[in-house]
């Protein structure tokens, strides 16, 4: 992306990146490398569950669990 004023430009966001094979050493590498992102990321999807439930956001049961097994 950029970004020009007057033919000057004033802003420039490159992204430079490599492809990899996924394996299971680069998966481990990943998980060694970040190893709470998964649980940060779990977290805050319940922090603003939590937030929403306090304002009193109603909460509806998922269609396919409402209906009993012989039903489906």
């Amino acid at each position: 992306m950029e970004n020009a004023r007057e033919g000057v430009k004033i802003f420039d966001a490159t992204l430079a990146l490599e492809r990899e094979e996924i394996r299971a050493g680069t998966l481990a590498r990943a998980l060694a490398q970040y190893p709470l992102m998964t649980l940060k990321v779990m977290a805050a999807i319940h922090w603003q569950a939590v937030k929403l439930w306090l304002r009193g956001a109603k909460i509806y049961p998922h269609p396919d669990r409402s209906r009993s097994e012989t039903e489906r």
